[in-house]
């Protein structure tokens, strides 16, 4: 099983859905930090070896490409748990969300320290380094 850290812009019904299937999920609006900064957002999931969930797109890809430039030289953990987006613009329910999510597990797909984004002709779609 894997662990989630579920930003605030997605549905709390997908972090209920993931832990139906035994993932360890904490949600950011579940714990009433709607206004969590996204970089501290991303430190703590790294922190914890947690999987980012959202749908903020500009903000995650800009987060992870400088993470891997400048990771160490601001005292953060090396590696983050992964970045999993799936932007606005491909609307998906809830349960859709938390079956594409559960696919990409099934993948065997290396996590740590990429971003992933989904697309609705090609699936999950990893950003080059």
């Amino acid at each position: 099983m894997a662990a989630f850290c579920v930003d605030e812009n997605v549905s709390l019904r997908v972090a209920a859905l993931l832990r139906g299937q035994g993932h360890d999920v904490i949600s950011l609006t579940e714990e009433n930090r709607r206004a969590a900064v996204d970089p501290a957002m991303l430190v703590e999931a790294a922190r914890e070896s947690r999987i980012v969930i959202t749908h903020n797109a500009k903000d995650f890809v800009l987060l992870h490409d400088v993470w891997r430039i400048w990771g160490t030289l601001w005292g953060i953990p090396d590696r983050h748990g992964g970045i999993l987006i799936v932007p606005h613009k491909h609307y998906l329910p809830a349960a859709d969300i938390a079956g594409e999510v559960s696919a990409f597990l099934a993948a065997g797909l290396p996590i740590a320290n990429e971003l992933y984004v989904w697309q609705r002709a090609g699936g999950w779609i990893r950003r080059p380094h």
